[in-house]
């Protein structure tokens, strides 16, 4: 997600410039925060029964989709309702990440887990935003839309492998992390 994320920075800004100008941008990227609070909000309002890691995977195609719209809708005044839907499924992915770490790791490990979450995705978006930029220098916004949303792709495929969690596996992990603390 992160570098999707960080790929659709340089790509609104890149496209924005090809329709309009670079200011133009700042309307994309309030459609895209907006995107972020209703995908948030709505995901939010509804009881889910859905395993957490089919959650991902479906909120990471749907990513995948919003990558697509903005590679057609690239070059156009319409990118902005690109923006806004390429950012709907990013907050949703947020929350079950981190509800999967609630999930699949014990409560002794959340801390050190979330803040490798977090700084996966800033990582991740960092080389979204270094490899956008050269590949949108090459190819134009549109293509580099398509090649995020090729790895956004590769991204479900692997969420989907996921294991299937079990309470068993957590609390063998709890097991495991008591029997190697330190005796006091």
């Amino acid at each position: 997600m992160g570098l999707c994320a960080g790929g659709l920075k340089v790509i609104i800004v890149q496209a924005s410039a090809d329709f309009s100008n670079v200011t133009a941008s700042g309307y994309s990227f309030a459609a895209f925060s907006v995107g972020g609070l209703v995908g948030g909000l709505a995901y939010g309002r509804r009881t889910w029964k859905a395993p957490l890691r089919i959650r991902y995977t479906l909120a990471t195609l749907a990513l995948k989709v919003g990558a697509l719209i903005l590679a057609f809708l690239a070059a156009s005044p319409l990118m902005i309702v690109a923006a806004f839907c390429v950012r709907l499924p990013m907050t949703p992915l947020i929350v079950i990440a981190h509800l999967l770490v609630d999930e699949r790791i014990s409560a002794a490990r959340h801390a050190e887990a979330n803040a490798l979450l977090g700084s996966g995705y800033n990582l991740g978006s960092a080389a979204g935003a270094a490899l956008g930029g050269q590949l949108i220098g090459i190819t134009g916004p549109g293509i580099t839309a398509v090649a995020l949303a090729a790895a956004t792709a590769l991204a479900a495929a692997a969420s989907y492998r996921l294991p299937t969690c079990t309470q068993q596996t957590i609390t063998v992990d709890a097991s495991a992390e008591r029997a190697a603390a330190p005796k006091t």
